[in-house]
């Protein structure tokens, strides 16, 4: 654990593996994106986006962006100052 980062972007402990907190945020988007995708094709949305692959790729990185975003400056919950880090 690094205390210089926000809990949102320091490491996670699963069962002995100490992976990137990005590794947790990427799945949750993914399956946020996923849920999204398959809404707007039941609402037919689909019908007027040209690159539907192109579409879903900046929809999950709007997702992830957003994501990691809110977790790591946007909550001020997170237990750090908001306006930025101070030496």
């Amino acid at each position: 654990m690094n205390p210089q980062l926000p809990p949102a972007l320091d490491v996670i402990d699963l069962f002995g593996f100490y992976m990137p907190s990005l590794v947790l945020w990427a799945a949750v988007a993914w399956l946020l994106t996923a849920l999204l995708c398959w809404g707007l094709r039941l609402i037919g949305l689909y019908r007027l986006i040209w690159h539907r692959a192109l579409f879903d790729m900046a929809l999950y990185v709007l997702i992830l962006s957003g994501i990691v975003w809110a977790g790591a400056e946007g909550w001020p919950m997170a237990g750090w100052p908001i306006g930025g880090w101070s030496s």
